[in-house]
């Protein structure tokens, strides 16, 4: 099966049986290839016939999340570990800083990742987790970078997603979509009544929801602020 959260199937010829191990990991790599709107899609079309023979379960940038191995079969991405393991692929490279992966195309591909691999967590029993390299020998459930696959299992020459990916917010997110956590950016009055509001599933995008909100409610602001109002916004948790 793939998942709902998937937007096309382009199937790869390079899987296998997974012998009856279970799923236990979701391993994340970079493409090594540019961030561009069909970069998904055309590493897609190269597993479904290399002489490499090397796939991944899924492939996703900005906007397209492609099935390419169903998650029951084994797909060829992370040497020592590709019996009980997820392989997801995102646009980009494992040499990207801090600011490359803040950019508007990592937060929509970072966005669709956290989407597929909650619902993957979600329905598998895998923990928003990052593992070390002990838990990885000892095949704990969680999540781990093909570096590190590599470096405990195999050749010991893969980098990605590279020393910049951000993890902790990755899996925040991740965490987060799973517990179906469910915000909203308000606009408050002084007696603390809501004039406007926009919903947010997830800690993913709250920065960015919360500027845009903040945009489209600035004359409001303004308006409430002349007459001595007092506005006020804020993120807040609400009840599911």
């Amino acid at each position: 099966m793939y998942s709902p959260v998937s937007d096309k199937i382009v199937e790869s010829t390079h899987q296998s049986s997974r012998l009856g191990n279970p799923i236990e990991r979701i391993v994340m790599h970079t493409m090594e290839a540019p961030e561009e709107a069909d970069t998904a899609e055309d590493v897609a079309r190269y597993f479904i016939e290399n002489s490499r023979k090397v796939s991944a379960h899924y492939c996703v940038d900005n906007d397209s999340v492609v099935g390419c191995v169903p998650e029951e079969r084994v797909a060829n991405h992370a040497a020592g570990d590709n019996l009980q393991s997820i392989g997801i692929e995102l646009a980009g490279r494992a040499s990207q800083t801090r600011e490359q992966w803040a950019d508007a195309y990592s937060r929509a591909e970072l966005l669709s990742a956290a989407k597929l691999c909650a619902n993957i967590g979600k329905r598998r029993g895998i923990p928003a987790r990052f593992l070390s390299d002990a838990e990885l020998s000892n095949r704990v459930k969680g999540f781990v970078s093909h570096d590190a696959v590599s470096r405990v299992f195999g050749d010991n020459i893969r980098d990605d997603p590279g020393a910049h990916f951000p993890w902790n917010k990755f899996l925040g997110d991740v965490k987060a979509l799973m517990d179906g956590r469910k915000w909203e950016v308000r606009l408050y009055d002084k007696d603390n009544k809501v004039l406007d509001r926009s919903k947010i599933v997830g800690t993913a995008g709250i920065a960015a929801r919360y500027v845009a909100f903040s945009t489209r409610v600035a004359p409001k602001v303004a308006k409430l602020a002349a007459t001595g109002r007092q506005p006020r916004i804020r993120v807040v948790r609400v009840a599911e």
